[in-house]
């Protein structure tokens, strides 16, 4: 039931749930009638007793309040409250791509162009780029609902609750993201690189232009058959991102080797 109280906020809505947590609208009342709106993630109720959840929970919060950066959504705190642990974050006024994915369905001209996907590619990539370098961490699921645009036009990217050490196997870790947007090494388990965070935004790039996701399928079988088939083609999309053919292409090998190492890479050719 809303509005609670939790501690120094009141939790007024929920926005969202996952597997591990819950996004709950907050606000935190002040001296003098000072209020800020702000975002409570909260670990779930039949997973606070779970020793093992409440582990990986806050070594991934530690990550994330570490992470400081214009296209990076902050963390202000790290907490536990009545025996839940929660993060405190900025709200984003805004929409994420795929609410405007879901704006554009059924309606191309409401589809973003190529200069408007191109600019987010840009924004992604700075983001991961300082988390690559600076923090040494691989996002893992950089898709549509994670990729936030706010009212001023500025990108920001959410919830990097699931990444992971850069160069490192994710056992005891568990196999975590969005399937149809992680290259073939995070479907298997395998060594993650800053190449699989470029796969994703490639993979984001192509369903922004096109409204079309190019690999999520209802199966993993079916996922797999897209990955090893022909790769749609930016220019297939719009003839003017035809300068871009080859960089996506790159950018969606299934080798990671064959990929551009660096977020970076792909966000200069964007640029």
């Amino acid at each position: 039931m809303y509005p609670q109280v939790f501690g120094k906020y009141v939790l007024e809505r929920e926005l969202a749930r996952g597997g591990m947590a819950r996004v709950v609208l907050a606000t935190l009342r002040g001296a003098g009638g000072f209020e800020k709106k702000l975002v409570v993630k909260q670990i779930r109720d039949e997973l606070a007793s779970d020793d093992e959840f409440v582990r990986r929970f806050v070594e991934e919060a530690k990550t994330t309040v570490a992470l400081a950066h214009p296209n990076i959504v902050p963390v202000y705190e790290l907490g536990v409250e009545l025996g839940t642990y929660f993060l405190a974050m900025e709200f984003v006024e805004g929409v994420s791509t795929a609410e405007l994915l879901r704006a554009a369905r059924g309606d191309d001209a409401k589809r973003l162009t190529p200069e408007q996907g191109a600019y987010v590619g840009v924004e992604v990539c700075r983001a991961l780029d300082y988390a690559h370098r600076r923090m040494n961490v691989v996002h893992r699921d950089v898709t549509p609902r994670n990729v936030m645009v706010d009212e001023e036009g500025q990108v920001k990217v959410i919830d990097f609750g699931i990444a992971a050490p850069v160069a490192t196997a994710p056992s005891g870790h568990g196999v975590f993201g969005s399937p149809g947007h992680m290259p073939p090494e995070q479907i298997d388990g395998r060594e993650l690189t800053p190449a699989a965070d470029v796969f994703a935004v490639a993979a984001l790039l192509m369903e922004l232009w096109s409204g079309k996701a190019p690999f999520r399928r209802r199966t993993n079988e079916e996922i797999e058959t897209a990955m090893h088939a022909p790769h749609p083609r930016p220019s297939a999309i719009d003839i003017r991102l035809l300068p871009l053919d080859d960089a996506i292409e790159s950018a969606l090998s299934l080798d990671p080797r064959s990929r551009p190492q660096q977020a970076d890479d792909l966000g200069r050719t964007l640029r």
